[in-house]
């Protein structure tokens, strides 16, 4: 029960990031050789909202040791899309940074995984965290991939 109420006091006691403190955040996890695309506030909902897009999103935390692992299978998953014709976007959401657009999500664990295609949100719910296994799930989901006749 202590243990809530000084969780409680620290979660209101906190201020809101700065926007100086904001900018530092984007900056430490910018990769700007990655084939993954950093989305923020910024951003995010343009190129996810775009008609005819289809985008493989990960939300993280840098503190989560689940999230660091499954890094570079991401960033290969990102890479083996991009190289099959970039048909899928592959994206991720820093959570400690981007609170806007993690909220409506309500994640209760670190990573998500979503499929976002025309206004529609599919969670990834396998506990495989490979390229494979993230390739093979957008494909089978993805409407887009499916009436566009490619074969899964």
């Amino acid at each position: 029960m202590l243990f809530l109420l000084i969780l409680f006091l620290y979660l209101i006691s906190r201020t809101p990031l700065t926007e100086e403190d904001l900018q530092q955040c984007r900056e430490n996890e910018f990769q700007p050789n990655s084939d993954v695309v950093q989305l923020t506030d910024l951003n995010y909902f343009e190129l996810t909202s775009q008609k005819d897009t289809s985008w493989l999103i990960e939300l993280y935390s840098p503190l989560c040791s689940h999230c660091k692992r499954m890094k570079h299978a991401w960033e290969e998953t990102a890479t083996n899309l991009k190289e099959q014709g970039g048909f899928f976007k592959v994206g991720r959401v820093d959570c400690k940074c981007e609170i806007p657009v993690c909220r409506p999500f309500a994640l209760r664990n670190y990573p998500g995984i979503y499929l976002i295609e025309n206004g529609e949100i599919i969670q990834y719910d396998s506990k495989r965290r490979t390229k494979e296994s993230f390739i093979s799930w957008a494909k089978q989901v993805s409407s887009r991939y499916q009436n566009l006749g490619f074969e899964t």
